[in-house]
């Protein structure tokens, strides 16, 4: 992920990119994973340097091999696809999209950490972009608020209020979320809390008994679902962070740090500092828990 930021930066100067850009490109360079405050400063460069075109043009390098799956008239599956970039981005944000006509309503949220700076949130709306741009989704954006236009804007500002995809002529025939995608919808908001089949159950709007039964058609379980979600976690916040595993296993609801190093053998065959060791390219997305 950062090396496509890093190529675009560089492509965006003509000398050298700074401090931070040469970090960065050592981390890439050895294989180690690049801290979350250091990715937030090389998108603020890039957007400085090459503002909207240089955030889309480092976006599209990534979207591409994530589309199997979605298709033009999907954009759920669109938005699906781009987002599992994201969590490898930043582990302090997430976004949220709901249906708003015919198209899709997005704001960019905290979650572990403090708000999205504008940078950040108009890297992951340019990964949306993007991603219509590839599967060939007539969508065009929309900023909220008084300027609708991301090459518009001014530097620096404060956090986006969101922006919306809206459909371009025909209509959006959007797939509805599979119970695994609603299921992790979920957990994901509260990884670390004391989850049961019936809270979770309660928050999707459906008794414990139909729950089950969608999970076990899907060819899964509540439980198997609630460990892949919080090995998810734990593994972005063991590569985009430098906490050490005990605060991770608690941050990401295990029991303590033999329980994560235990799961993390068994799951991905290596320890957690192994894994935060591992080269860029060997690190799985989060959707391949």
């Amino acid at each position: 992920m950062t090396a496509a930021v890093l190529a675009s930066l560089s492509a965006a100067v003509s000398g050298p990119a700074g401090a931070p850009a040469d970090r960065a490109a050592a981390l890439v360079t050895a294989g180690a994973g690049v801290p979350e405050e250091l990715h937030a400063r090389l998108l603020a460069a890039l957007r400085a340097r090459a503002g909207w075109p240089g955030l889309r043009d480092a976006a599209g390098r990534l979207v591409a091999p994530l589309l199997p799956n979605a298709g033009p008239d999907d954009p759920a599956a669109l938005l699906a696809a781009a987002g599992r970039t994201e969590p490898w981005l930043h582990v302090g944000h997430r976004t949220v999209a709901v249906p708003a006509g015919g198209g899709l309503a997005v704001r960019h949220l905290p979650e572990l950490a403090g708000r999205p700076s504008r940078a950040e949130s108009l890297f992951v709306c340019a990964l949306h972009v993007e991603a219509a741009a590839a599967t060939g989704a007539r969508l065009r954006l929309r900023l909220a608020g008084p300027t609708a236009r991301p090459e518009l804007l001014g530097p620096g500002g404060g956090p986006l209020p969101g922006w919306c995809l809206e459909p371009v002529g025909g209509a959006l025939r959007p797939r509805p979320a599979g119970v695994r995608e609603r299921l992790d919808a979920v957990i994901r908001t509260e990884p670390a809390a004391g989850w049961r089949l019936a809270g979770a159950a309660a928050r999707l709007h459906a008794s414990p008994r139909s729950l089950q039964r969608e999970l076990a058609a899907a060819g899964t379980s509540f439980q198997a679902e609630l460990g892949r979600a919080r090995l998810a976690r734990a593994a972005q916040l063991a590569r985009r962070t430098a906490l050490p595993f005990g605060e991770i296993a608690a941050a990401a609801g295990f029991a303590d740090q033999a329980h994560l190093s235990n799961r993390f053998r068994a799951r991905l065959g290596c320890t957690p500092s192994a894994y935060r060791e591992r080269p860029e390219s060997a690190v799985p997305v989060a959707g391949e828990f």
